[in-house]
């Protein structure tokens, strides 16, 4: 499985560090719980990134709003909606 690399997320927003987000400050900044916060469709602009390995499934899953809610798009689609930055951020 891929882990997401911390130090290569800092670097590649030119940050100082990384860390795994607090899930009150998630739910403050974007209105959804972890677990539940979909990849596009926010209120605010976030930044996306799509982690190319993606690409090599013929459908992938995005939440949808609760921990218990998805939805199945095809990851070109799903990175072109959400006008995502492809880019390996796994160890």
């Amino acid at each position: 499985a891929n882990r997401l690399d911390l130090d290569a997320v800092a670097a590649h927003f030119g940050a100082d560090a990384a860390s795994m987000a607090d899930p009150d400050r998630i739910r403050a900044a974007v209105g959804w719980s972890i677990g539940g916060v979909p990849p596009l469709g926010h209120d605010v602009s976030l930044p996306a990134v799509f982690d190319p390995t993606l690409a090599t499934y013929d459908t992938v899953y995005g939440a949808a709003g609760t921990p218990s809610t998805v939805f199945a798009i095809d990851p070109d689609r799903l990175a072109e909606f959400a006008d995502a930055t492809v880019v390996n951020l796994t160890e």
